[in-house]
């Protein structure tokens, strides 16, 4: 114990910064596996893709297949309903930027832009004008013609005329069939024709114009099906705004083919923070009760990031006649989330943007996935390490503000050397206290620098209630003071090193509790 005590003028300063690192690491967890929305699961990580493209969803009778490109080819992942994975297949293919793939059972299609190839013998088929991939069939665009492909045995069969060269064809697949939508634009607007998918053949179902303000251009359209009624997203871009820069718009609207399409402006609001949702992209439409669910990529509220309060989130947003009801936020990363695709009502998957390979995660309301999901990981570890060794960083901000502090008692020191040597010489127990009562002045009357609204804002409750500065400043220097007069007892300081021992303790003190949030 003996050998112990002189130690302790260092064990106690470094058993309290310790406790700070701890703290600030433990909010940053729980800031860093936040779930996204109290409903949903946490992000679970089920595979990594080096493309960034939405992944292939199929339903099965008893779960779900996701498949995704990989850098050596496809691998697909087989679930139950609970996501227990049962098995993992890798299918080897050529893939570059353009590879878009369809795979059912064994059988396996891929394109690359240009032509479409068999997957077991890499073989080219023909020559291509674009590749639609469903779940259930696989679509081609050959000039103004749509083919369906048997990929059992390669045949290809007409589906239909398509009305121009330059016409485009989107998809939409919901429990009640699968549907077309070939979009095109001619001089009275963009002509939507809906079509129901079934057997290789196709049924017109019915036809809508819309017509963008002079302007707006139109930037996308998702589309899906209910009974009889096709609800439309259309996304347009303004060039030319009354603040200067291009902006976003997004209209909903709903028609059962008997009256013209009429469609509603919609704006989304962060749920999180109250603010306006930017950069909404990456839609895709489903039908829902009273209406339809639209689930989307934005740029949003998130704590997981160093330095930055937003990033792109995913999001799910209920429309209706009356615009937009509830968001959702459904991913909370501090990677760029993208490409989001919708697994059954519950369930959510997409890509988290890295560095070569991207991340494909997953969230869902299933509580055996929030459970699973709700577990450390070293994904979140790091995250969490990572931030708070960048905002430990950020501490040596306070110790130069902290400058206008210790100067003016390092000064008295000086002067008192030059003026008073005899008086620190004898040690006098006024100076001591001088020097101290000059140094907590200072820290007083000059706090603002360091402890300014933005910094308080940014700290935890525990640091930043009423009174917090003051009370910090003066608990720190009771502490530094108690432990300094520990040391000075059994080491037999001068009063300058009392007084250097005493600043440079409080400094650390303030430094790792509050220098994090500087910036």
């Amino acid at each position: 114990m003996k050998t112990l005590r002189p130690k302790l003028v260092w064990i106690l300063p470094l058993l309290i910064i310790t406790a700070g690192i701890l703290l600030l690491f433990y909010e940053n967890y729980q800031e860093v596996t936040e779930p996204a929305d109290q409903d949903w699961s946490r992000d679970w990580e089920i595979g990594e893709t080096t493309a960034v493209k939405q992944p292939h969803i199929q339903k099965t009778d008893d779960g779900i297949q996701i498949s995704y490109l990989t850098e050596s080819g496809i691998t697909r992942h087989t679930y139950d309903n609970d996501y227990t994975e049962k098995d993992v297949q890798q299918y080897a293919i050529p893939v570059d930027t353009f590879t878009s793939f369809y795979l059912e059972n064994d059988a396996l299609l891929y394109s690359d832009y240009y032509s479409l190839y068999r997957g077991d013998t890499e073989e080219k088929i023909m020559d291509i004008d674009g590749f639609i991939p469903m779940s259930t069939a696989a679509l081609y665009q050959k000039g103004d013609t749509l083919y369906a492909i048997d990929p059992s045995n390669y045949e290809s069969s007409e589906l239909m005329t398509l009305a121009s060269i330059d016409s485009t064809v989107k998809t939409a697949e919901t429990e009640e069939g699968a549907y077309l939508m070939e979009e095109y634009t001619d001089g009275e607007g963009r002509q939507l024709h809906f079509y129901e998918h079934l057997d290789d053949q196709v049924k017109k179902i019915g036809e809508a114009t819309f017509l963008p303000s002079g302007s707006e251009s139109i930037k996308d359209i998702q589309f899906t099906m209910q009974g009889n009624e096709a609800s439309v997203l259309i996304s347009t871009v303004q060039k030319q705004s009354a603040s200067g820069q291009m902006e976003n718009h997004y209209y909903y609207g709903t028609t059962t083919f008997q009256n013209a399409l009429k469609t509603t402006r919609l704006s989304f609001t962060d749920p999180v923070s109250a603010q306006p949702l930017r950069e909404v992209s990456d839609m895709s439409l489903h039908p829902q009760k009273d209406g339809a669910s639209l689930l989307f990529k934005a740029v949003g509220a998130t704590n997981t990031r160093l330095g930055e309060s937003s990033q792109f989130n995913i999001y799910k947003a209920h429309l209706g006649t009356s615009g937009v009801g509830e968001v959702t936020r459904i991913s909370n990363t501090p990677d760029l989330s993208t490409h989001p695709v919708q697994t059954n009502d519950g369930s959510v998957v997409w890509v988290d943007k890295g560095g070569d390979s991207h991340k494909l995660l997953l969230s869902s309301q299933n509580p055996e996935i929030i459970e699973k999901a709700d577990t450390w990981n070293t994904r979140v570890l790091l995250g969490a390490l990572g931030k708070t060794m960048g905002m430990l960083s950020y501490s040596f901000f306070g110790l130069l503000i902290m400058t206008f502090w210790y100067i003016w008692p390092l000064l008295f020191l000086v002067i008192l050397l030059f003026v008073k040597r005899d008086a620190l010489d004898q040690d006098r127990t006024w100076i001591l206290l001088s020097g101290i009562a000059i140094y907590l002045a200072a820290a007083i009357i000059v706090r603002s620098p360091l402890f300014s609204e933005k910094l308080l804002a940014r700290a935890p409750d525990y640091l930043s209630f009423p009174g917090s500065p003051i009370i910090f400043i003066l608990g720190f220097a009771l502490i530094a003071f108690g432990i300094m007069k520990t040391g000075a007892k059994l080491r037999d300081w001068s009063i300058p090193i009392q007084i250097t021992y005493f600043i440079g303790v409080h400094v650390a003190l303030i430094t790792i509790f509050f220098g994090p949030y500087v910036l």
